[in-house]
Parts: C-alpha cells; structure tokens; sequence
C-alpha cells in the first residue's frame, strides 16, 4: 500500500480558515494579507493548475449524482445484460435511454452515446482539438445484475455522466471517451478483466486509439469505520524501478485532492476483485496506464437486493471526490499540450520550529522554477530533496524571497522542505513550475509543442516508433507514420532493418511496404538467392520467395543460364525434367538432343545414346538403323558363317550322293 497523503497541509477548509480568520500561530505571526503573490515574475506561457482544479472540484453538484443514483436503481432495477444473444433486459435499455437523455442535456444535445463493439458500450466523444492526438478514457457501468445496483452500477454511471457534464466546457487537447459498459467480465462468470473494456480497446488499436490514460470508477458509496475506511482508493500497477505515468498521475491525484478537494486520496497497487474484475486490469494487460477508482473495501450490501441509493452505510463524499478527481486529472493532461507550462501555487502556515513539505511530481528534462516568499524578518531554511530522499540545494535566507532553478533529469517525486528556525510563525508562498513529459518520450512538453507531437502519447503517429526515436535517431516524420510512403510504416522498416527513408531500401525495384507484405526481404534484393533479383523474378512472373519456381530441381538463376523455362519443369515437352537433361548433358530445349529422328525420352527407354545420333557407331544413325544397339558387322559375321555352313553342307550331300551311286554299280 502507498499511502503518504502529499499537501495535507493544502486542505481547504484549513486554508480557507487561516485566510479568513487566521489566529497568530506564535507570538507575532505573519499573516497572509502581507503577501503578494503576483509580485514576481510569471512567464506568459503558463497555466494556473489549482484555480483549474477549484473550479472542477465546485462544479462537483452532489444533487445531480443523488438524482442519477436513485433513478438508475429505483426505476430500472434488473438492468441484466444476456452476453449470450447480446441484448439487454427492458430495464437495462431503459437505463441506457435515460443515461443518453440526461448526457444531451447536460451538454444541450451535443454530445450524446452511441453503441459500439458487440458488448453494446455505450460510448460519448469529447472531441480534443487535436484531431490525431490519442484518447483519454473514463470507464463506468450500468448493468446491474439482479439487484438495484445503487452502489454497485449507479454510481458508477452517475460519476461518468458528471464528469462529462464537468468536462464539456473545458478546452482539451486530446479526445475524451466516456463509457458506460455491461458488467460482463472475461469468462461470464468468475473470469478476470471486462468484456466490453476489452473489446472496445482491441477496436481503438485498429483505429490507431490507444488510450494514453484508463480510469474506471466502481463502488464509491461505502464508507466504513475501518483504518482507512473513509478514503478514496486509486489502484493501478506500478512500477518497481521507473517513475511511469502511473505513478505520476497517482502522485499528481494525490496533490489535486489535498490542494482541491477533500484530501481523502489512497494510493494502492492492483488486489483482488476491485482490480482484476475492472476494465482498468484489460488497459493494463495492454500497457496502458490505467486506474480504478473505488472505495477501500468491499462492502456486503453492493450487487445483492439491498443495494439502494440511501441505505445507511452510504454517502456521496467519495463519488464526488471521485468526480472532482478523474476530471482534474483530466483536465490537467488535456492542458499539457497547449504549450503552458504548470504552474503550481499556493500559501501554506509554516509554524515556529517545524517543517513543511511539498511534493512535486516530475517527469520531463527541464529546469524546475522554484520561487517562495514570506513576510516578516525571519529567516527560512529550504531543501530541494531528488526522490531518493538526496539533497540537490539547500539554502537559508532572510531576505523574503527564494528562487531556485536547478535543471532536473530524473523522473520522480521530488520535495520541498521549508523549515521555520524563529519562534515566530509566518505564511509562506510558493510557485513551481516545470515542463512535463507525461509519455516520457524524452522530449518535453514544450518541444513537443513545438514538433506539434502528442504530449500525452510517446508514439504520435503509432507508427511502432517513439517520437525521440524519430527525431533524433532515423529523423523520420513523428507525424506521419509512414515517412517514405513506400507502404510500411517507420517502426516495421526499423523491424525488418530497411530504412524508413528510403522507399527501395535493397533498390531491386520493389518497395519496401510491398516486399514486406509479400513476406520478402526488403534488405536482400534477392530474397530467395536464387540470383534473380526479387523485381526480375516479379517481372518474370516466377516466385521471388522460392528459389525454384517450377520445383525442377533447377534453380531458378541456373534456368536462365541454360535458357530453360523457370515456369516449366520441361521446357522442351519431352518427358524428361530440365534437372536430368542438364545434369546428362542433354539439351533441355530440343527434345532431340543428337537429331537422329528418335525422342531424347524413347533413347532413355530404349537404353539409347540421347545425345549420340549412332549408338553402336556403325554408321548408321538411331533412326533408321535396324538395330540402333548393334554394330552390323555382328549380323554380317554369323550370316557369312551360314552360308559357308549351308555350301558345305550341300558339297557333303551331293559328295555322299555321287559315292552312294558309284558304290551300287
């Protein structure tokens, strides 16, 4: 748990106490009217955040939120929403009617809510002006399950529409979304996280809209007797080695309560059901800085039969708190952007030999302009504490006035402590003002101004690529996502190691966008190393990913040096592949590789010579030799020797004849 309530010393009430009435805190204290807090200089460009927040924070009309409150969970209980065929119960659509109604006249029919992902969100736009600048996001809900939900859902809607209400008139820079979800979380039943949170930021990453900031409000009418039991809790994850943006919006939350509003802030990580069933755990899951804003404990009477508007235990201190907040702390990022820079003051009673201390949240690279005065001739000792707790300046002065302007370039809370030595108490001004860096993308909120970069959004262009990264190191446009316009935005050039300068990084005519989205290489201009360049291979109609286009056997660049078809696994349409005749020395062009009449393929099957015309070398070519794999001669010699046989023979039959006869006479 993080608790350190930061400007206890700013609550309101005391403030105004000290202002008005103000008693001498020591025998002769300095009282408030004897300080100008004008007399200094002030630079042009700076904007006041506590008048800010006090006018927020009085804008807070309890009467609005007991009357959306009691409404919600009196005249449409069982507001039920059936996930499986995705419609609500008439009592939820007549909650979703009266939430669109009372929006539109909060804001004389301007803005109104409209439906979106399957989970029907219901979902209202305050357009920031600036038109590419990422979204603020503020979460409620609606549904109620099978109870009124005074506690549960109806608050929670009822602070949504209040801070729309609040925020309607206030000049921002980034879009504001306010959103009213069916209670569905992940799994229907015991699951974690929230459908239509969910699904509604899955449908912003498509668009390009990823949130630079998630609150979700939940159970805010139970106050309990418990330590604690009376606060405000802010939940989110945080960080155990960086100052993040959710540590600065907590510490930020922190100060705009004490300064502003009831001083009743908590700081807590992520735990149990108030966090893991909220829309707050999806924007986490998606490295979003989210936050729940809810009572401390769950109570016993939220979700079942008794959950209504005035049972005993509840009250509205902690849902208007929690209005005022999550509309201060949005006000204040959607300020961050107009190139003023925060000015931070207020009048605190530093008593006789004791310390006050102020926390500054910071973030951004720039010198921190510190200025503090006080009446009366005594002298004060002030420490510039860095968040680990070590002394950057210390001085002691006398002389009513302080200024230190020390360049500061860690991220984290920093302190001031000022420390009355005298045994006479005094009031003690004091201004700060820094230039944030909310998205901690190195470049600070007045340069990014400058750049006309979001301030809120470390990747303007979600291109994949930081705006530092942009400009300082590929000097590509952090506006534009895809500096070249080759298909491919800057951060998958720098992904894939083509240049986000440069359409044709591997010049082998094919951009680099189309390269990647055809799965080549835009680094290697011949992709599968086949030899053909990938723009050949295109204009060739071959497969530049494969280096054997007709899977031959041959590869591709080889085909070309023999002239083959790279399309064709037989060029010459001869039976044989373009690999064999090449390997056997055969022409795969000519199906008659020798020209002796016969097909290199019957040779083959005949246990021909392909590329020999005669075979047996007897001079008579494979064609027309009446057997192509014998010489003649080995048909002359058993020829002759037949005839010779068949002379003798019938010299021998005729000899026996003639003896025969000469015998007989």
């Amino acid at each position: 748990m993080k608790r350190g309530r930061l400007l206890t010393v700013f609550t309101v009430a005391f403030f105004m106490f000290l202002w008005t009435a103000g008693p001498a805190m020591g025998p002769s204290a300095v009282m408030p009217q004897d300080i100008n807090l004008g007399n200094h200089a002030v630079p042009a460009a700076s904007f006041y955040v506590k008048p800010l927040w006090d006018n927020i924070y009085d804008a807070v009309n309890t009467n609005n939120l007991q009357t959306i409150v009691r409404n919600i969970s009196e005249d449409t209980p069982f507001r039920i929403w059936y996930p499986l065929h995705k419609e609500p119960s008439p009592p939820l659509a007549d909650a979703w009617e009266y939430a669109n109604d009372t929006l539109k006249s909060y804001t004389s029919g301007n803005m109104y809510f409209r439906l979106m992902t399957q989970q029907k969100n219901l979902v209202a736009v305050k357009q920031g002006t600036g038109s590419n600048l990422a979204p603020i996001v503020i979460v409620g809900t609606i549904s109620s399950g099978y109870s009124p939900g005074a506690n549960a859902f109806a608050a929670s809607t009822a602070a949504v529409l209040e801070i729309a209400r609040i925020l309607y008139s206030k000049s921002l820079t980034n879009d504001v979304y306010f959103v009213l979800v069916n209670t569905i979380t992940s799994g229907y039943g015991g699951g974690e996280g929230n459908l239509g949170v969910s699904e509604l930021l899955d449908e912003l990453q498509v668009e390009y809209r990823r949130p630079v900031a998630l609150f979700w409000l939940s159970l805010l009418m139970y106050e309990s007797v418990e330590e604690d039991g009376d606060m405000l809790t802010m939940r989110s994850s945080y960080s155990s080695s960086e100052y993040r943006q959710n540590e600065f919006l907590g510490d930020i939350a922190e100060i705009a309560s004490a300064l502003s509003g009831s001083d009743r802030v908590l700081q807590q990580g992520p735990s149990g059901n108030l966090w893991t069933r909220t829309g707050a755990y999806e924007a986490d899951e998606r490295g979003i800085p989210a936050f729940v804003l809810s009572q401390t404990y769950l109570d016993g009477l939220a979700g079942g039969d008794f959950d209504v508007w005035d049972a005993t235990p509840y009250s509205f201190n902690l849902v208007e708190e929690a209005v005022g907040l999550v509309a201060s702390l949005t006000a204040f990022l959607g300020t961050l952007g107009k190139n003023q820079i925060p000015r931070f003051e207020a009048m605190i009673p530093v008593p006789a030999f004791e310390s006050e201390t102020i926390g500054m949240a910071v973030t951004g690279e720039s010198p921190l302009q510190v200025d503090i005065q006080w009446a009366g001739s005594i002298s004060l000792t002030v420490e510039l504490l860095s968040p680990e707790g070590v002394t950057i300046i210390s001085t002691t002065q006398s002389d009513n006035n302080i200024t230190m302007s020390p360049l500061v370039t860690e991220a984290g809370l920093y302190e001031l402590v000022i420390t009355n030595t005298e045994m006479v108490s005094s009031f003690v001004s004091f201004s700060i003002e820094h230039w944030q860096d909310y998205d901690q993308d190195t470049i600070n909120d007045d340069e990014e101004y400058q750049l006309g970069t979001d301030c809120l959004n470390a990747d303007t262009d979600m291109d994949l690529l930081d705006d530092d990264q942009e400009v300082f190191i590929h000097f590509t446009d952090p506006l534009n996502p895809d500096t070249d316009a080759d298909g491919a935005m800057d951060g998958v050039e720098i992904i894939y190691g083509s240049h986000p300068r440069l359409r044709d990084s591997d010049y082998d005519g094919i951009i680099d966008g189309t390269e990647i989205d055809m799965g080549l290489d835009p680094t290697n201009k011949d992709t599968d190393m086949d030899g053909i360049d990938d723009g050949d291979e295109l204009d060739l109609g071959l497969d530049p990913l494969s280096n054997d286009t007709d899977k031959d056997g041959l590869l591709d660049g080889i085909e070309l040096i023999h002239e083959t078809d790279p399309l064709s696994p037989d060029t010459d349409s001869d039976g044989l592949s373009d690999l064999f005749e090449v390997v056997n020395e055969l022409n795969p062009l000519l199906n008659d590789t020798d020209g002796d009449g016969l097909s290199d393929l019957y040779e083959i099957m005949h246990n021909l010579m392909p590329n020999n015309a005669d075979t047996d070398a007897d001079g008579i070519p494979d064609g027309t030799d009446w057997a192509p794999r014998e010489h003649w001669i080995n048909d002359v010699i058993p020829a002759g020797f037949g005839v010779i046989l068949l002379i003798v023979s019938i010299w021998i039959l005729n000899k026996k004849r003639i003896y025969g006869r000469t015998a007989s006479s």
